[in-house]
C-alpha cells in the first residue's frame, strides 16, 4: 500500500428526483435548448459556479504541493553521511517525478460538461500517480520528510474529495451540465437530420420531375419512330430489304445449283489430276484441274471460269477417249452428262442468271444506302436507347433517396423520442418535440 492510500470512499445518499410533471409541453426543435435551459437555469448555474470553485481549490492545492517539493528538492540529510544518501536519492527522485506529473495537469478555459469531464479523468490519473510509491519508499519519506509529505497528503486528499464532488455534480441524478451537453448535441443533430432530410425531398422532387420529362420525351420518341416507319420512304427501303434478302436467297439456290452439278466430276477430276501428276505435266498445266477440284464453284463463277471448265472436261473426255486414263461406271456417266450440259449452254445459263442477280442485288444496296433510311432509323433507336438507360437510372436513383428519407425519417423519429425520454427523466417534464 503507498504512503498516500489514505482515502476512503464516502457513500452519500441521492436526493430523490421530485415528480414528473405529466402536463404535455410542446417545444419546437429550434426553441428546444433555449426553452429546457431556461428550465434547469439555476441549477445549471449552480453547478458551474461549484465546479468553478473546485476547480480553483484542486489549482491552489497544485500549486501549494509545487511549493512543498520546492522546500523538498533544497532539504536533505547529513550530506556527508552516507547513511543517509539512499534516503536524499528516494526523495529526489519523487521531487522530479512529482514535478513532472504536476505539469500535466489539464487547464480549464471554460466550465462544461466535457471540459470538467475530462479535467476530472486526468487530474484523477496524475493525483493516483503521485500516491504510487511502494511501501518502503513511503515509510523513508514518512520518516524523514514528515513535515512537508504531510502537508502533501492534505493537498492530495482535499484534491481528491474536489474531485468526487466535480464527478457526483457531473454523473449524478439531475446532472444540469450534462443535460446541456446532452440537448445542445441532440437539437443539433437532430436539426442537421432534418436539414439532410429537406434536402433529399428536394432531391426526390427534382428527379421525379426529371422523370416525367424523361418519359415523356420517350413517348414522343417511340411515336417518332413509329410515325417514321409507317411513311413512304421507309416503306420503300423495307420493300427493297425484302427484295435484297430474296435476291441473296436466289442467289444462294444458284450456287448450290452450280456445286451440285460441279460436284459429279469430283472423283474423275482426281484419277486425272494423279495421272498428269505421275505423267509429269507441268504446274501450269495441271492448275485448272486443281482449282475446279478444289474450288469448282468460285472457279467457275470467276472471270474465264466457263473457259476453265469446258477445257477440263474436253482434256478428260481426250484422255479417256485415247484410253490413257480409265472411267468406269457412274464417273463415266458423270462426265458425259457434264459434257452435254456444257454443250447445250445450261452452265453458260446458270452463269448469266447469277450475274443478273448479283447485278440487281447490288443495284438495290446501292439504293438503300443512297436513302440513309436506315441510318436515320438506327438512329432514332439509338436516342430511345439512350433515354430508356437515363429512365432506368432515374427510377434506380430515386428508389435510393426514398430508401435514404426513410432512414433519415426513422432516425430523426427515434432520436427525438430518445431526447424527449431523457428530459422526462432528468428534467422532470412532459415534452413534446414538435417540427
Amino acid at each position: 500500500m503507498g504512503f498516500l492510500d489514505f482515502l476512503k470512499k464516502r457513500e452519500e445518499e441521492l436526493q430523490p428526483l421530485p415528480p414528473v410533471d405529466e402536463k404535455p409541453v410542446k417545444i419546437e426543435i429550434g426553441r428546444l435548448r433555449d426553452e429546457v435551459m431556461g428550465m434547469i437555469t439555476d441549477d445549471l448555474e449552480s453547478e458551474k459556479k461549484r465546479s468553478r470553485e473546485l476547480h480553483a481549490g484542486i489549482t491552489e492545492n497544485f500549486s501549494r504541493i509545487k511549493e512543498l517539493n520546492n522546500f523538498l528538492e533544497a532539504k536533505s540529510f547529513e550530506k556527508h553521511d552516507r547513511t543517509y544518501t539512499n534516503i536524499n536519492m528516494i526523495k529526489n527522485n519523487y521531487v522530479k517525478k512529482s514535478y513532472s506529473l504536476l505539469g500535466t495537469v489539464p487547464r480549464v478555459q471554460s466550465v462544461d460538461y466535457e471540459t470538467m469531464k475530462d479535467f476530472e479523468q486526468k487530474t484523477r490519473k496524475i493525483v493516483s500517480d503521485l500516491k504510487n510509491i511502494n511501501p518502503k519508499q513511503a515509510f523513508l519519506l514518512s520518516r524523514y520528510f514528515k513535515h512537508e509529505t504531510g502537508q502533501i497528503i492534505s493537498s492530495l486528499k482535499s484534491i481528491d474529495e474536489s474531485l468526487e464532488e466535480i464527478n457526483r455534480i457531473l454523473d449524478s441524478n439531475g446532472r444540469r451540465m450534462w443535460i446541456e451537453k446532452v440537448v445542445t448535441d441532440d437539437v443539433n443533430d437532430i436539426i442537421s437530420k432534418r436539414e439532410r432530410l429537406a434536402e433529399l425531398e428536394k432531391s426526390e422532387k427534382e428527379l421525379e420531375k426529371k422523370q416525367e420529362q424523361l418519359e415523356k420525351r420517350l413517348e414522343n420518341e417511340k411515336s417518332g419512330l413509329k410515325e417514321f416507319m409507317k411513311g413512304g420512304i421507309y416503306k420503300r427501303i423495307m420493300a427493297i430489304e425484302d427484295k435484297i434478302k430474296e435476291a441473296n436467297d436466289q442467289k444462294d439456290d444458284v450456287e448450290a445449283d452450280i456445286r451440285s452439278k460441279l460436284s459429279e466430276i469430283k472423283r474423275p477430276l482426281k484419277k486425272i489430276e494423279y495421272y498428269m501428276k505421275s505423267e509429269g505435266y507441268s504446274k501450269s498445266e495441271i492448275s485448272d484441274f486443281d482449282r475446279l477440284l478444289h474450288s469448282p464453284t468460285k472457279t467457275f463463277l470467276a472471270d474465264g471460269g466457263e473457259d476453265i471448265l469446258r477445257s477440263v472436261l474436253g482434256k478428260i473426255k481426250d484422255l479417256y477417249e485415247k484410253g490413257k486414263v480409265e472411267l468406269k461406271g457412274s464417273d463415266r456417266d458423270h462426265v458425259v452428262d457434264l459434257c452435254q450440259k456444257s454443250d447445250h449452254g445450261v452452265f453458260s445459263r446458270l452463269k448469266q442468271k447469277y450475274t443478273d442477280i448479283s447485278e440487281e442485288l447490288d443495284s438495290m444496296v446501292r439504293e438503300r444506302e443512297d436513302s440513309r433510311a436506315n441510318e436515320e432509323k438506327e438512329k432514332m433507336e439509338r436516342d430511345i436507347g439512350g433515354i430508356e438507360k437515363d429512365v432506368s437510372d432515374t427510377e434506380n436513383e430515386i428508389e435510393r433517396i426514398r430508401e435514404s428519407i426513410d432512414t433519415e425519417t426513422e432516425e430523426i423519429g427515434n432520436k427525438t423520442k430518445e431526447l424527449e425520454a431523457l428530459l422526462k427523466e432528468n428534467v422532470r417534464k412532459n415534452i413534446d418535440i414538435g417540427f
